[in-house]
């Protein structure tokens, strides 16, 4: 498990949120060894949070839903949604 320091793009909230194994295992397969992780709206704050980690699991970039609707899906085309604990 990894702790990441999540901070809304929108509204500057910034909360800790535990990142589980299986993502971590996930994001080796992946392409470029980026990958977009989604956390849902109520977890940091009232917005979705999208993430942006790299191999190294350091936080690139955050996105709000707006702004990453503008991305094209071939940049990302894997979202992986951040589960609860």
């Amino acid at each position: 498990m990894r702790r990441l320091v999540v901070r809304c793009p929108i509204c500057h909230t910034q909360k800790n949120e535990i990142v589980d194994d299986e993502l971590l295992r996930l994001r080796k397969t992946i392409e470029r060894g980026i990958v977009i992780i989604k956390i849902s709206k109520g977890r940091v704050c009232e917005h979705p949070i999208y993430l942006e980690i790299d191999r190294n699991f350091s936080i690139r970039d955050t996105y709000s839903q707006e702004r990453l609707s503008n991305l094209p899906k071939e940049q990302y085309p894997h979202i992986l949604e951040l589960k609860a604990y």
